[in-house]
């Protein structure tokens, strides 16, 4: 799945001290409105911290360089996400 969406996954890392601590994905989905051109739809997904690292507002800094990304890039920012709660 993902080598067929390399170039429509963008991926961004939280670093803290040297250390890999977080990360943020966004896949560029296109939709079809009523037959016209292809229209962007960003999905920002898999915002993952590692566990020692929570509550420190990493997570959201992810989401937010993912929204301002897509705002940037496609000129729309996602409105609607699903947060899930997942210890991995």
């Amino acid at each position: 799945f993902f080598s067929l969406m390399a170039n429509n996954i963008e991926a961004f890392a939280a670093e803290q001290d040297g250390l890999f601590v977080g990360s943020a994905y966004i896949l560029n989905i296109f939709t079809f409105k009523n037959g016209e051109d292809a229209l962007p739809c960003p999905y920002i997904y898999a915002v993952g911290v590692h566990p020692e690292y929570r509550g420190q507002g990493i997570g959201k800094a992810l989401t937010a360089a993912c929204r301002d990304f897509c705002t940037e890039k496609y000129g729309v920012s996602p409105s609607k996400y699903r947060r899930s709660h997942l210890d991995i």
